[in-house]
């Protein structure tokens, strides 16, 4: 038997070891392969897919792309270039890649037609967080036609615009809901069918949110009794004494904003009124407070309040500077504000007090049912284990409400602005001069037109705040009443007067 020529002797010894797991020596035979023969496809292509599994996209880019330049007739080639690239970031590049595939084989559905859709989707995502939300829906109407069995489309258009559902794609959605697999797909078409159905069928509506939400939270590992308790712990630790004893020990800089609250209570709202502002730049929600705590007071572990007793002022110095230097490295070097609205601050009201002591603090209400409802209507990408189950939901609000109240009775007046959703409802340039002259700038009518700002959102809002104010949201809650009862007794009658 003669023996295999030395090309196809590489390949078959380099598949055999990325079989085994030994990707390494897999690459070697690949490379080898390819250095041999370089007009032939399968050694360039061999060599790119073993890269992408080790995780170097960049090097297996270079190679799908000469894979590509030795058989232009190949859909794989595509379609394997296009995945390197979309690792990469690059997905205007890939989805030119997949529809190239696509071309060559229209028959190549389940992979081409399926990255081309994922490709859409994350290109509809960041063209809705820069404001292009009829770009962003359009991709996703494409996204689905490419790859109509994944609920995960549905469910991000009708956040984006709802009009786009066409009766075909419910039809679609409810045999997802029959014949969905996993607990991810129930979930993204139970939150797909429940915002299709919010208006004209409130009691099928909820059906499907609290279906998604029992999946949802069956996966959470939710501590309640440890979360509510350190919200009591920080209120015991953050008194008048303790407040009074640090004064004047932080960083001096006015520059930060924190814009804190329940999430769905319009500080994304709050956010794009000042990010209209000339002076002001909008950072979006932003983890750095907690993570610079976390790194002074606890070597990088979560810090907790009885790290946060022991803090000295030479800590409270560090945070606030190094919390400065790094709002500051985000924003173009002419804004005189800049925003942080991370809802999950309000833990850190205290802290941030005494570690930037004139930095403003705005914090955002909205009637509890309405927040409460909102949340547990949303599909969080992560966090907000408290909200999938009505219960845990009020016990999480009325905890958050009693932390505000303290923190009004600790602070000194004038450091805590309230500002109601409602009232910006109602009158829009009352409610954001109030809000402008906290921040200590010049009232600008630029602050009016918040849906026409220019800046990327990346929050559950990410549509709403590109429309005109409407006042649909007010009072949402009552169309699900009769549906609410956990809530209800959860957060209390004291709390609901």
């Amino acid at each position: 038997m003669a023996p295999k020529p030395a090309f196809d002797d590489l390949l078959t010894r380099s598949t055999g070891h990325a079989r085994a797991g030994s990707l390494e020596e897999a690459l070697r035979l690949a490379l080898a392969a390819a250095g041999l023969e370089p007009s032939r496809y399968e050694g360039h292509a061999q060599a790119g897919a073993i890269l992408a599994l080790m995780g170097r996209p960049s090097e297996a880019l270079e190679r799908l792309q000469a894979a590509v330049a030795c058989d232009a007739g190949r859909a794989e080639a595509y379609n394997n270039a296009g995945a390197a690239l979309r690792t990469l970031g690059r997905l205007a590049e890939a989805l030119e890649y997949f529809e190239h595939a696509l071309a060559l084989r229209p028959d190549y559905y389940a992979d081409a037609a399926a990255n081309a859709a994922g490709a859409l989707t994350a290109i509809g995502k960041a063209l809705a967080r820069d404001g292009a939300i009829d770009e962003a829906a359009d991709a996703l109407v494409e996204a689905i036609r490419l790859a109509p069995q994944r609920g995960e489309y549905y469910r991000i258009l009708t956040d984006l615009r709802p009009s786009s559902i066409t009766p075909e794609h419910v039809a679609a959605l409810e045999h997802l809901a029959s014949a969905a697999r996993s607990d991810d797909e129930r979930i993204d078409v139970d939150f797909a069918l429940a915002q299709i159905t919010r208006q004209h069928d409130p009691q099928r509506s909820f059906d499907h949110f609290a279906r998604a939400n029992r999946a949802v939270r069956a996966r959470r590992n939710y501590d309640e009794a440890e979360t509510l308790g350190a919200f009591e712990r920080i209120a015991s630790v953050f008194n008048r004494a303790f407040l009074a004893r640090h004064a004047g020990a932080g960083y001096l800089t006015q520059a930060p904003i924190f814009i804190v609250g329940m999430p769905r209570s319009g500080t994304t709202l709050i956010e794009q009124i000042l990010a209209g502002h000339p002076m002001v730049f909008g950072a979006g929600e932003l983890g750095l407070f907690e993570e610079i705590a976390n790194a002074v007071l606890a070597d990088g572990s979560a810090v907790t309040p009885d790290a946060m007793i022991a803090v000295s002022d030479a800590q409270l110095l560090e945070i606030g500077q190094r919390y400065d230097e790094a709002i500051r490295a985000l924003a173009p070097a002419n804004a005189l504000r800049i925003t942080d609205k991370m809802p999950a601050n309000v833990r850190f009201i205290g802290l941030i007090r005494i570690a930037l002591p004139s930095a403003r603090i705005i914090h955002a209400t909205r009637d509890i049912l309405d927040t409460c409802l909102s949340c547990f209507t949303t599909s969080f990408d992560e966090g907000m284990e408290w909200s999938s189950d009505l219960g845990e939901l009020g016990r999480y609000a009325r905890a958050h409400v009693r932390l505000m109240n303290h923190w009004r009775c600790v602070l000194t007046p004038g450091d805590l602005l309230d500002v109601r959703y409602e009232d910006v409802v109602d009158d829009i340039e009352a409610a954001a001069r109030r809000i402008v002259s906290h921040c200590g700038l010049p009232w600008d009518d630029r602050c009016l037109d918040f849906h026409m700002t220019k800046r990327p959102v990346r929050t559950a809002s990410v549509a709403q705040v590109r429309r005109p104010l409407y006042r649909t949201s007010v009072g949402k809650w009552r169309a699900f009443a009769s549906r609410l009862g956990p809530l209800i007794d959860a957060l209390g009658d004291d709390f609901l007067k």
